[in-house]
């Protein structure tokens, strides 16, 4: 029943996707999810040739549909190309994410105000920033308004799965077992924001050795990029802070054996 349930989920997304006709922006490195339903890759083998087989990630497209009822929009991302149960898995976490995000909207409770003033809004949107290859590193950016307030905020919610194992990343999963990679990764971040243009209104707070603060974390093909949500190390006015830790200062902490062996070795 819970494949079931999985199954569901993936056919709804693609009836939902072909339904969809509201303009988009297509980020990079993303398609808009087609119309016409994908068939299942196959291929003739004969007995005496043996054909290797390629790695899931090359065989799917990360696309996206669109939930859109007026006062909300969100861009749910989904893989295409292929049947395969880690596939499934991904779509279904997306659309979870996204379900969880709508509902935490929709459960904020508006104070009574001018019904002169703005309707509130959700927007989501979200970008592919790692490499090619099997790790698949999600940056969404919520941009919201609750009618009566006095400006919209945005903030960040991140996502790194690694479809060759059919599972989620936790940063913890980057670097050996018992280093220190909270204390390495702010050090490097508070110094660095310190020598921004928001240095001298630090709120240092933010960017300590928590894990809490370190929740929006990607991989790249250059670094782990670490953002900082409004309010958290800046005034609202500073915006989001973002930080990119280079691989190399992180090279004696990261696991050999890790998640990351495939970005380094590109």
């Amino acid at each position: 029943m819970k494949w079931l349930h999985l199954v569901t989920c993936i056919l709804f997304i693609g009836l939902a996707a072909c339904g969809d006709n509201s303009p988009t922006v297509t980020p990079a490195s993303v398609q808009k999810t087609s119309p016409t339903p994908t068939a299942v890759p196959t291929m003739s083998l004969t007995p005496t040739v043996a054909i290797p087989s390629s790695p899931l990630y090359q065989s799917v497209t990360l696309s996206y549909w669109v939930k859109n009822d007026g006062r909300i929009t969100a861009r749910v991302p989904a893989l295409t190309g292929s049947f395969d149960l880690r596939v499934i898995k991904f779509n279904h976490e997306m659309y979870a994410l996204t379900d969880e995000l709508i509902a935490d909207f929709n459960g904020f409770q508006e104070e009574p105000v001018n019904p002169a003033l703005p309707e509130g809004f959700l927007d989501v949107r979200f970008e592919l920033v790692s490499p090619p290859g099997n790790i698949f590193s999600l940056k969404f950016t919520i941009s919201t308004y609750m009618k009566g307030a006095a400006h919209p905020f945005d903030y960040t919610r991140t996502a790194t799965y690694d479809l060759e194992k059919g599972e989620d990343v936790t940063l913890e999963q980057l670097f050996l077992p018992g280093s220190d990679y909270l204390g390495t990764i702010s050090a490097y971040c508070i110094s660095k924001l310190q020598a921004s243009e928001i240095g001298p209104v630090l709120i240092a707070e933010g960017a300590q050795p928590d894990a809490k603060n370190y929740r929006n974390w990607n991989i790249t093909a250059h670094g782990l990029l670490i953002t900082f949500d409004e309010y958290q190390v800046a005034a609202y006015a500073a915006g989001p802070q973002r930080v990119v830790v280079p691989y190399t200062e992180l090279q004696s902490i990261i696991d050999p054996q890790g998640p990351l062996v495939g970005v380094l070795s590109k």
